[in-house]
């Protein structure tokens, strides 16, 4: 990407054990041209998952959407 690229932070909160969807979404917010982004995953209440290119929190029991997606922003770098 380009110094002047758009860059932003993408934080994507998942319940549950959904691999398939959760690299689904990731690839998506990857693929998109011209910009720097930076993912970051929260999964709400699940066991330890691993996602290709994305930074990946793990929260031991579902503290809900507000609470994970807050937890998602305060582990962006803004990158």
């Amino acid at each position: 990407m380009s110094p002047s690229a758009l860059s932003f932070s993408c934080v994507l909160l998942t319940v549950g054990d959904r691999p398939v969807e959760l690299r689904r979404a990731v690839s998506s917010v990857s693929a998109q041209r011209d910009v720097n982004v930076e993912i970051v995953v929260v999964v709400n209440g699940a066991a330890d998952v691993r996602v290709d290119g994305a930074t990946v929190v793990v929260l031991g029991r579902n503290v809900g959407i507000p609470a994970g997606r807050n937890v998602g922003i305060a582990a962006t770098t803004g990158a």
